[in-house]
């Protein structure tokens, strides 16, 4: 069998994929200002993976980086900062008298879950669909309440592969764009079902 139509080879093939992406959204987050629209960029790549698309990795990131920047960054900051919102008024609970926390902890516990959620589908909804920042938070956070079997898939995904980092500090080399990948494609198969359920 000719070794480069083997299956070692396209494994090797994919490794190296997922590593040069991996590699360049690192590079790419540097700055740390540029940390969403170089994720976004990621997913992009990701995006075109999972629809058996080919394109050129690096041409491909840099291509939606520049695409994406403006929107990403935005959307970004904006969500940074209803998470840093939501933790200082956390802080600010703790320091209440007892009686009033309990009901305030447990609002702001649903209301971080619920965060958290909505921050899985947030990357995946930005490279999928034209739409509007404050339309992509309130779709990413639908998404998160009426795809509860994906919501649940993914947040595995995300405690698996933070485990792996911690047993495995090495594999931040590939982890982030295999785990992006598993993403995106969970997320895309609650997007086909939900378009498939409305067709019907």
């Amino acid at each position: 069998m000719n070794f480069l139509e083997s299956r070692l080879y396209r494994a090797l093939e994919l490794i190296t994929n997922f590593l040069w992406l991996n590699l360049l959204w690192l590079v790419s987050c540097l700055p740390i200002f540029t940390i969403f629209p170089a994720t976004a960029a990621m997913f992009a790549v990701v995006r075109e993976w999972v629809k058996k698309r080919e394109p050129s990795i690096t041409r491909a990131f840099f291509s939606f980086f520049k695409e994406n920047f403006k929107q990403s960054f935005w959307i970004g900051f904006l969500w940074s900062s209803l998470g840093g919102l939501w933790a200082i008024n956390v802080v600010l609970i703790g320091r209440m008298p007892g009686p009033a926390r309990l009901p305030l902890y447990i609002f702001f516990s649903f209301v971080g879950f619920l965060y958290v959620f909505a921050s899985i589908y947030l990357f995946p909804t930005i490279v999928s669909f034209d739409a509007t920042g404050p339309t992509i938070l309130k779709n990413s956070l639908l998404w998160s309440v009426t795809q509860p079997l994906t919501t649940v898939q993914c947040v595995l995904v995300l405690l698996a592969s933070v485990a792996m980092l911690l047993i495995f500090p090495a594999t931040a080399l590939i982890l982030g764009s295999v785990v992006s990948y598993t993403i995106y494609w969970l997320c895309n198969q609650a997007f086909t079902r939900a378009a498939s359920t409305k067709d019907t």
